[in-house]
């Protein structure tokens, strides 16, 4: 169905991405304050639309199954 090398960068670039995630909420918006229900979710809203065009990419990228 998909490539292999698709599948295992998808689930690399998942596994990074849900790590940062945790990251940003676990440490850096209690550092830096951020309060304000609508810059979080301006910032959450920007790492779905960055998460979407990054899997857009690799599947542009690996999602061939042949040449």
């Amino acid at each position: 169905m998909f490539n292999p090398e698709f599948v295992m960068a998808l689930l690399s670039f998942t596994v990074v991405m849900v790590l940062f995630n945790l990251v940003k909420d676990m440490f850096l918006i209690p550092y830096l304050k951020v309060t304000d229900k609508s810059t979080i979710d301006k910032i959450n809203k920007r790492w779905y639309i960055s998460f979407f065009i990054g899997t857009l990419l690799l599947f542009i990228l690996y999602g061939r199954a042949g040449p």
